[in-house]
């Protein structure tokens, strides 16, 4: 069983509608290779512009869309990195879960310095002042 983590992103301004919208990524697409691959490539230029908000839905499109292994693991990375910039503590637990040791120590680092601590289970929180 595969856990998504579909509501660790939020989207701002969305447009009110009469009807409920669709689940990204089922209802709407990202059934094939060429979708998912696109989503990630906007998930790692959001990272990198530090647009990071934008980076987890993405991220979170790729995770509950007809991903690789390998995309849903760069997904994954992704989801993490870009929560811990955000100081969001529960998709970084999410990430952390799901990540090999050595990438789990630059997740857990890039935490630290963005304020954040991951313990040993991957629960993350406010470092102490």
């Amino acid at each position: 069983m595969i856990l998504l983590c579909s509501a660790c992103a939020t989207q701002e301004g969305a447009e009110s509608s009469p009807q409920p919208a669709p689940q990204r990524g089922r209802a709407t697409g990202l059934r094939t290779s060429e979708e998912v691959a696109r989503a990630l490539e906007r998930a790692q230029a959001a990272f990198v512009a530090g647009r990071h908000g934008e980076a987890v839905v993405q991220a979170n499109l790729v995770l509950e869309g007809a991903a690789s292994s390998d995309e849903y693991y760069a997904a994954v990375k992704i989801l993490g990195l870009a929560s811990c910039a955000r100081k969001d503590p529960r998709p970084v637990g999410f990430a952390w879960k799901r990540l090999l040791p050595a990438d789990r120590e630059g997740l857990k680092n890039q935490c630290e310095a963005s304020g954040l601590t991951i313990d040993d289970q991957g629960a993350a929180r406010p470092s102490a002042p």
